[in-house]
């Protein structure tokens, strides 16, 4: 069966694609829905706790890690290259190496539920209609660090992956687009690593940074008061919000 025409990332050397992680410069802020601020708090069923939306340090966690592991400890940007493509010449191989075997996941909010599911689109991380055969909606997640590096709940660390790029989940300020980075398996990168939280019903949880869990993924103004969930919904960070926070709430579900 021929295959759907889905916008082709843009490939580099070796099996996996890669794409610019600029698409979303520090220039690019999204503007906050005006939810109601009673609502901001850092869980569902704890007293309100006051944290800045840029997730400055007053709120940001250190990971738990043993010390041989945090002098490793360091960001991946300089790993980039200048025109913002990933991979070196062997990255590509060495992915798919890495990842042979192991299961993809499709990724949904549950204000979308699974019409729509995390994929890639002109180098942004969106919500698309759900095609198990996009390989953008694939997503590895990799728990390499998970008994190392936790977060201040004790919940494990993971990284998200793409299977068509190769590219991770990384960390953004709040209410800003989440960006990607090429992945380095062997790199311990606190941008790149993310938890979930405890079961809010039906095996759905928000996502949060390791370091920071009062920033979480976000499909952004995908509540109904905003106009719910479509083709092309960014994904961002934003903080825990009391209310309608279906689109605060997610699920990974084996494809």
């Amino acid at each position: 069966m021929e295959s759907p025409n889905y916008p082709p990332p843009q490939m580099g050397s070796g099996s996996f694609g890669s794409q610019s992680h600029h698409e979303y410069g520090g220039s690019h802020h999204l503007e906050s829905p005006n939810y109601p601020s009673y609502g901001h708090q850092s869980s569902y069923n704890e007293p309100e706790q006051q944290h800045h939306e840029s997730g400055g340090d007053e709120h940001r966690f250190k990971p738990h890690m043993p010390g041989f592991i945090a002098q490793h400890f360091h960001h991946s940007p300089s790993d980039v290259s200048s025109h913002g493509h990933g991979y070196e010449s062997n990255q590509g191989s060495d992915l798919e190496g890495y990842f042979r075997n192991k299961p993809t996941y499709k990724i949904y909010s549950k204000a979308g539920g699974d019409t729509y599911s995390v994929a890639i689109r002109d180098g942004k991380v969106v919500l698309a209609y759900s095609d198990p055969n996009d390989p953008t909606q694939h997503w590895y997640k990799d728990e390499k660090f998970s008994t190392k590096v936790k977060d201040e709940d004790g919940y494990p660390s993971f990284a998200l992956v793409n299977k068509s790029t190769g590219q991770a989940l990384k960390h953004s300020a709040s209410a800003h687009p989440v960006h990607l980075v090429p992945y380095k398996p062997n790199v311990l990168d606190e941008s790149v690593l993310w938890t979930e939280s405890r079961d809010l019903g039906s095996g759905f949880r928000t996502i949060r940074m390791v370091n920071n869990v009062h920033l979480v993924l976000d499909a952004f103004n995908g509540d109904k008061d905003h106009g719910g969930i479509h083709e092309g919904t960014i994904i961002a960070l934003y903080k825990p919000w009391k209310g309608d926070n279906q689109n605060q709430q997610w699920k990974l579900y084996p494809h």
